[in-house]
């Protein structure tokens, strides 16, 4: 018979009650579908919210409600006969605001995956599992001593790729001076510093 041991329930309950690391699944604004599209100046402007959440990356999602910041996916198409180069011709605002964007790095440290909670999978180290046959002493194996490290550094290598993966993806489509080129159309993703705001336009300045 198998029994199972006070740290062994408590081992599953751990399982069960955490969640693990998940992997980055790239959002790729280039492919997303955008409507209601904005014309200033021949510049037409359409952006996505919830990106985080539809793209599979709820991990992501969860840690975006909680800085307050959100990640937004924007097109740019340039009809017009000048370049207009993001943060300096052209700059996103929210009503009479100006919205300030924020760098890569600044938003992968607001919304990442924790690498240290995962050393809570180290609790389930003393889990012992216990073999009763009725015909001997009950046999014991500490079976905690391979979950609880291998899970530790399983999901903490698991929450850094994705961490890693989901910079990269912000590196590679930042619009901050980004310049776009007459008939160019580009697409991004931005970082702002506000969890909720209204309807997002781009300006272009004279």
């Amino acid at each position: 018979m198998i029994k199972l041991s006070t740290n062994l329930i408590f081992g599953i309950f751990f399982l069960v009650i955490c969640s693990c690391a998940s992997s980055y699944k790239q959002i790729n604004p280039d492919d997303l579908f955008f409507t209601g599209n904005s014309d200033q100046d021949y510049i037409e402007f359409s952006y996505k919210t919830n990106i985080l959440n539809t793209s599979g990356n709820r991990k992501f999602a969860r840690k975006e409600v909680k800085s307050g910041a959100s990640v937004i996916a924007v097109r740019i198409q340039n009809n017009s006969d000048k370049e207009i180069i993001i943060g300096q011709n052209a700059h996103l605002k929210s009503g009479n605001y100006h919205l300030e964007l924020l760098t890569p790095n600044q938003i992968t440290s607001k919304i990442k995956q924790s690498t240290a909670s995962y050393l809570l999978f180290l609790l389930l180290t003393p889990m012992q599992l216990t073999i009763d046959d009725g015909e001997g002493p009950p046999e014991s194996y500490n079976i905690g001593i391979g979950v609880g490290p291998g899970l530790s550094l399983l999901n903490m290598a698991t929450a850094s790729g994705a961490n890693s993966a989901f910079n990269k993806e912000l590196v590679q489509f930042s619009l901050i001076n980004k310049s776009i080129a007459p008939g160019e159309t580009t697409y991004g993703l931005v970082g702002l510093n506000y969890s909720s705001l209204g309807t997002i336009e781009l300006e272009i300045l004279d």
